[in-house]
């Protein structure tokens, strides 16, 4: 998941120098707008394989609802998240991009880790009387 967020951040950096080449340099605005089009709709695939590989391992560790594989699952995302968190903001501060476009990858899959860890503690409440 790692690779896969560089993967998006190096595109985003990408993007963000292409912006800066268009406008000071003699670049058709077609050829410019048709290069961002591309960098945008990757960027968007990118982003959605992130996703749907975090989905993926949410999917096969509740299916497996098993205490240590849910704990590991819950770390390591974690861990995940933090790590990418954190590359966002180094990111942020040495490169001119929106920290937005950087963290954007982490909401859907913050949201949901925070669900199924609702639903962990839940399903251990009921499991508990």
């Amino acid at each position: 998941m790692l690779l896969v967020y560089g993967t998006y951040a190096w595109i985003e950096v990408s993007k963000g120098k292409w912006y800066e080449t268009a406008w000071t340099s003699s670049i058709s605005a077609e050829k410019s707008f048709d290069h961002l089009n591309r960098l945008s709709t990757w960027t968007t695939k990118v982003d959605g394989f992130f996703i749907l590989l975090f989905l993926v391992t949410m999917v096969v560790s509740v299916y497996r609802f098993n205490r240590t594989i849910m704990a590991r699952f819950m770390k390591t995302n974690l861990f995940l998240f933090f790590g990418t968190a954190f590359t966002g903001g180094v990111l942020f501060v040495i490169t001119p991009l929106p920290i937005g476009n950087l963290l954007q990858p982490l909401f859907l899959p913050v949201v949901m880790t925070g669900g199924l860890f609702a639903y962990v503690k839940w399903k251990e409440m009921r499991g508990a009387r």
